[in-house]
């Protein structure tokens, strides 16, 4: 749940301060003070603007590097669980 804005707050302190005035009988508030109306109040929409993907590129060396270091690390993994499944029947 997302956290209350200063303007949320005040909104609903000025509603609270409302309803106490309107719960309190009109004999004990003053006659020259007058109860405000309810206001309606609107928070304008605000639509966030999309930022457009760019098309990410690899020059031909990049890719080779990138595949060269994915073998290379696929390698060392099956290495290291072939290493494991000895090990587990040795012990």
């Amino acid at each position: 749940m997302p956290k209350k804005t200063k303007k949320a707050k005040l909104i609903a302190e000025y509603r609270r301060k409302l309803q106490s005035l309107h719960s309190v009988p009109t004999q004990t508030l003053p006659q020259t003070q007058s109860i405000p109306s309810h206001e309606v109040f609107t928070l304008p929409v605000v639509t966030p603007k999309v930022q457009q993907s760019h098309v990410v590129t690899l020059e031909e060396t990049e890719a080779r590097a990138i595949k060269k270091d994915l073998t290379k690390t696929l390698i060392i993994v099956s290495l290291f669980i072939v290493f494991e499944f000895w090990l587990a029947t040795i012990l």
